[in-house]
């Protein structure tokens, strides 16, 4: 908090610079799960470069000059759904107090898109942080599962939901905001699903069952105290 406070604008001379390089860290980040939060964090720094802006660009481009090559390997596999793996950081921002989603979709154990974006609104409780992850993952799942069915993949149509929060769960299997009363309505279009006939599933505390997944998961939203190394090689098991 004290390096945001004493924080100042960068000089004019960089600014075209660093939103350059933010702007490709960020095209990268898009096959480098690994990278993703701390990309996504750098540009939002863009509209108002700024010092500590620049260190974090840094600090990412010595993380990729140690880790240039990421390899990504699908095994032969049955497809029967999608996996939807979704979590945050509750008030993980220190200046805004907003925080990430993060969310991984898995075709059986192949990963094949990851996600890692800051919330508009501003959660009170962490269960309403995680419905907001629920629902920002459900989307992209939707969007996934459509595009297989234009692909002609024949194979059951349903999203699993994994996610550590209880809280979560109980509000995305209901009507209605209950006691949330703060809840936009945009985001209640997901309570609706089930009745529209989309199948759905959501576990609490399943990340262990995919030792892949978890620790690309983790850095999605940049957690490092107590968080594996990231693997250079991430194959599906």
């Amino acid at each position: 908090v004290e390096d945001i406070n004493r924080d100042q604008a960068l000089a004019s001379a960089k600014v075209t610079h660093f939103r350059g390089w933010s702007a490709r860290a960020y095209y990268l980040s898009s096959d480098k799960p690994d990278c993703q939060f701390s990309a996504k964090e750098i540009c939002r720094w863009m509209s108002a470069p700024t010092e500590l802006g620049l260190q974090g660009l840094k600090r990412l481009a010595r993380f990729l000059a140690g880790r240039p090559r990421l390899i990504w390997h699908y095994a032969w596999q049955d497809v029967a759904h999608f996996d939807v793996y979704s979590d945050t950081d509750w008030a993980g921002c220190p200046k805004t107090r907003k925080s990430t989603s993060g969310g991984i979709i898995c075709i059986e154990v192949a990963a094949i898109k990851q996600l890692s974006r800051t919330q508009k609104a501003r959660a009170l409780s962490s269960g309403e942080a995680e419905y907001y992850a629920v629902v920002t993952g459900s989307a992209e799942g939707l969007g996934a599962q459509s595009l297989a069915t234009d692909l002609g993949w024949k194979f059951l149509c349903r999203i699993v939901f994994k996610t550590v929060s209880s809280a979560a769960k109980s509000v995305a299997g209901r009507r209605g905001l209950g006691r949330l009363r703060h809840v936009e309505l945009k985001y209640l279009w997901f309570q609706r699903l089930p009745w529209d006939g989309h199948k759905l599933l959501i576990f609490i505390n399943s990340f262990q069952e995919s030792p892949v997944v978890l620790p690309i998961f983790w850095s999605l939203w940049g957690i490092t105290s107590g968080a594996p190394e990231v693997p250079m090689t991430v194959e599906s098991l």
